[in-house]
């Protein structure tokens, strides 16, 4: 280990001793440092690829042991931009928020569909109480058959973790451990090989990932300074001999003044790699501190975001500070609120987080964090009673280093990816809606987006105009019903023969999910995806299934131990 790594260890390791001396409590999960960004700056000997023109406070957590419903409600499926995952399009079940039925120890689900869909999944959740509690999951979701030349356009995700906290005297030891694997076919081709010895392993990309983390949380409900530390690490492979690792020692801490104000700070040390036709370090420090304050209907938060830029690519600006401001004021309470906020700083990019958006990119693939210069937003939210919300937002981003998908040259089934350089700007306007009227619960939201370019002809692949509707139906805790909609446009892709500009059609994917409890230990559910079967383009080349269907049955366990 070289000296700047065990440098970096020490640190944390008396980072971790000087908040273990302090009073203790717990704190309960969330906020966690994937909001902590970093800026990059590009040093004149990187070059990123272009494409050139003619081409909120923290909660005290409950002791309670929170057995695992097999429950119901509306919970719509979130689009992460710009991807869709592929390998969940075969109709999807969703985990709802609510309990509406009795809690249970666990669940198994196993369901059949056409594209030759095999769905299993399982849930167990165990433990005394106040003393140690321990749970598990698996799934399996696959179609043997795809839109595309049948196995050839095949895909499989299939995942088991393991996860367990163990209470002691002072405070809470949590553990996690876990596996998953994604394949898919590069089916995106223009014609398929003639060879009649030809195999569809050949364009089959497959992800394996692993990952362990275990952190410690103080549990002393008498303390004012609250804290968690702890450390995850996760290594990926693919078919294309690329892998990454990633180890993050991660610590959190808050001091309460008083019942109107305290004070949080966070910190990552991020030890990373790539490793494909050439091995890259990218190392990263993230550390945020804020102050929040409530009087009466005005809450702000006050505070600074630093980061240093390790990555071996990068040789000079390593060090940056933002600004990480928040403000809201209730023009009626409890009814009416204005909001805004001024904040900065960087989203990591690893080749884990682009797979998961795009499984389709190619070898060798640049890396660069998505540096986010600076973001300005303000908005206004309403809920005027249980039964109805609105929000309305309006903001702008200057934004370095964003990230594009393009078909590549080479081969027109494989994706790179492209970085605007510079600093251009993104708007954003947000208006998000519910109700909730008897049996019935709805969740609108709609997200328009207008790119700036400099070294690209368009914003390719990302959305324009992105719209949502979920609505979910409860009849009598028997029968539970959720429909959603999405709609997005605006789509551009650039064709490689040509190097033109095309646009992609609009999507509209209509989905059911319907549950019908049997008894208290048996449900059948039925799940339509793409209800109006067509065939849209997520990415250029790339269709995506019709109607596809889920048949399946759910088995509670209503008391269950080892």
């Amino acid at each position: 280990m070289n000296i700047k790594i065990r440098i970096g260890l020490t640190t944390f390791l008396m980072f971790i001793a000087v908040l273990q001396g302090m009073a203790q409590q717990e704190w309960e999960e969330g906020g966690d440092l994937n909001d902590a960004r970093l800026l990059i700056e590009k040093e004149s000997v990187l070059e990123l690829p272009t494409k050139p023109k003619q081409l909120d406070k923290m909660e005290k957590i409950e002791r309670e042991r929170s057995t695992a419903p097999q429950q119901y409600s509306l919970n719509p499926l979130v689009l992460d931009l710009p991807g869709i995952m592929p390998e969940l399009d075969a109709a999807e079940l969703r985990k709802p928020a609510e309990d509406y039925l009795q809690p249970v120890d666990g669940y198994f689900k196993a369901g059949l569909g056409n594209y030759f869909t095999t769905y299993l999944e399982g849930h167990y959740y165990g433990g005394d109480e106040g003393i140690f509690q321990y749970g598990g999951n698996v799934k399996h979701l696959s179609s043997q058959r795809g839109p595309i030349d049948k196995e050839n356009s095949a895909n499989s995700y299939n995942s088991i973790d393991l996860s367990g906290k163990y209470f002691l005297t002072g405070g809470i030891l949590k553990g996690n451990i876990g596996y998953e694997r994604n394949a898919v076919h590069f089916y995106g081709y223009d014609t398929i090989p003639l060879a009649a010895d030809f195999d569809a392993d050949n364009i089959k990309q497959v992800y394996n990932v692993f990952d362990i983390g275990t952190s410690f949380m103080n549990d002393d409900p008498l303390a004012d300074i609250h804290y968690e530390a702890g450390v995850d690490f996760y290594a990926l492979s693919d078919n294309y001999e690329a892998s990454e690792t990633n180890l993050n020692l991660h610590g959190k801490g808050k001091y309460e003044f008083s019942d109107e104000s305290f004070v949080d700070v966070n910190a990552n040390l991020i030890f990373a790699s790539k490793n494909d036709s050439a091995k890259v370090n990218r190392n990263l420090f993230l550390m945020g501190a804020a102050y929040h304050y409530q009087y009466d209907q005005f809450n702000i938060t006050a505070g600074v975001k630093i980061a240093y830029n390790g990555d071996s690519t990068f040789v000079k600006n390593r060090f940056r500070i933002y600004p990480d401001i928040h403000a809201k004021y209730g023009l009626i309470e409890d009814k009416v609120a204005l909001y805004g906020r001024l904040t900065g700083g960087l989203e990591q990019v690893t080749l884990r987080s682009l797979s998961r958006e795009n499984p389709f990119i190619g070898p060798n693939v640049a890396l660069a964090h998505t540096d986010k210069q600076i973001e300005l937003a303000a908005g206004v939210e309403t809920a005027p009673n249980g039964k109805l919300g609105f929000k309305a937002e309006a903001g702008y981003s200057s934004i370095k280093n964003l990230y594009y998908f393009i078909n590549s040259d080479a081969d027109q089934s494989k994706f790179d990816v492209f970085y605007e350089n510079s600093g251009v700007g993104v708007l954003n306007l947000k208006v998000e809606a519910s109700a909730e009227i008897g049996p019935v619960r709805a969740v609108y939201t709609t997200n328009y987006y207008n790119y700036g370019t400099d070294s690209l002809d368009a914003p390719f692949h990302r959305p324009s105009l992105l719209n949502t509707l979920s609505a979910s139906y409860n009849h009598q805790n028997k029968l539970f019903v959720n429909l959603d909609l999405y709609h997005i446009s605006g789509l551009q892709a650039r064709e490689p023969v040509t190097g033109n500009t095309i646009d992609l059609d609009g999507i509209i994917d209509l989905n059911l999910k319907a549950d019908y409890v049997i008894n208290s230990n048996f449900s059948a559910f039925m799940a339509l995806n793409n209800i109006i079967s067509k065939k849209y383009e997520r990415y250029l080349y790339y269709d995506r299934k019709g109607i596809n269907v889920l048949l399946g049955v759910t088995y509670r366990l209503n008391s269950f131990g080892f």
